[in-house]
């Protein structure tokens, strides 16, 4: 997936993580001017979403934020639990 990004995108943690393997996320926020360009039409195809573990930062998955969204809304519905 492409990425038309924001340049102050960054990783962030949850304030949970302690020292050690944590999940890190960041949202692709694109340029104003290309929301604008495209009517704000793929608001939600324009945004992405990255994860990555901070053990190893080189490697990220990508969801557009639609998927995000839906994944978000399954962990607060408990249907991820162990």
């Amino acid at each position: 997936m492409t990425k038309k990004t924001d340049s102050n995108s960054h990783f962030k943690r949850s304030s949970a993580c302690g020292i050690g393997a944590c999940v890190e996320v960041k949202i692709h926020t694109p340029p104003k001017e290309v929301l604008i360009a495209n009517g704000w039409q793929d608001f939600y195809e324009e945004h992405s979403v990255s994860i990555r573990n901070s053990k190893d930062p080189e490697k990220e998955i990508s969801f557009t934020l639609n998927e995000w969204k839906l994944f978000v809304r399954g962990v607060k519905n408990g249907e991820f639990d162990v």
